[in-house]
């Protein structure tokens, strides 16, 4: 799979506004669609327009993408992914209305924002398509609540979370408790003396069988950051909340 230049393709600058990705979208849309087109490779050109719109539109696939940019990743680079990835799994990047947003463009975007919050492809190898997908569903509130500052910041332990639970699914252990209990057994456990990535390690333990379970945490968490953001003041100044506060008030959707 190769790594596709979003902005490039749109012919727009990385830091160009809303405004600006959807005139150029617009532009390039009617220039190439197939019905008025009479370039050879219209279709493929309309395809690769509208896939770059559906993610430069969202501000949570926007930062997920240019978060890949930033760790090197370059138009035509060899991207690799965990393999099978985005089966058995509903997450929608797409607004349901018939667009032409392939499918394999859909895998893309889900495989940048897994990318983005567990930066590993053996790692995501191992925890297998079903956690993968849950992480996905998830990733965009994650991405959004990193947004908010370093202390919304879930990303550091979550990887360690994810890491802890591709070991005790391979030791076929049947709780997180017996896990670390068992941990200076088998090596020190990521999470081990992190209250964050501890609690997290459990979320992700106790709800790989609930994906859904998972994304509603993560917008919870995401929404307590958007109100409360770190240096800045909150939406709304009556409802000043901590991150560590928010992390076990979205905790408690789960349980």
């Amino acid at each position: 799979m190769k790594f596709s230049d979003y902005y490039e393709t749109l012919g727009v600058s990385e830091t160009a506004t809303s405004d600006e990705i959807k005139s150029a979208y617009r532009k390039l849309a009617r220039k190439y669609h197939p019905d008025v087109s009479k370039e050879k490779d219209a279709e493929e050109r309309f395809k690769a327009i509208n896939e770059a719109h559906e993610v430069l539109k969202d501000d949570a696939k926007r930062k997920a993408y240019d978060q890949l940019k930033r760790s090197g990743f370059r138009s035509g680079d060899d991207f690799r992914p965990p393999p099978d990835f985005g089966q058995g799994h509903d997450f929608n990047f797409g607004d349901n209305d018939g667009g032409s947003f392939s499918e394999d463009g859909k895998r893309f975007v889900e495989r940048l924002l897994t990318a983005a919050i567990v930066p590993d492809a053996e790692l995501l190898e191992r925890l297998g398509p079903a956690i993968v997908g849950m992480l996905a569903r998830g990733a965009p509130w994650i991405l959004s609540a990193a947004a908010s500052g370093d202390a919304w910041d879930l990303r550091g332990p979550l990887y360690a979370a994810a890491k802890d639970l591709a070991d005790l699914r391979g030791r076929g252990l049947e709780s997180v408790g017996e896990f670390l209990r068992q941990g200076s057994m088998f090596g020190k456990p990521a999470v081990l003396g992190n209250p964050t990535a501890e609690n997290l390690l459990s979320l992700l333990f106790e709800t790989q069988r609930k994906p859904t379970r998972f994304a509603a945490f993560a917008k919870q968490y995401a929404g307590y950051a958007a109100r409360n953001p770190v240096n800045q003041t909150a939406l709304f100044p009556g409802e000043v909340i901590s991150p560590q506060t928010a992390l076990e008030n979205a905790l408690g959707l789960t349980q």
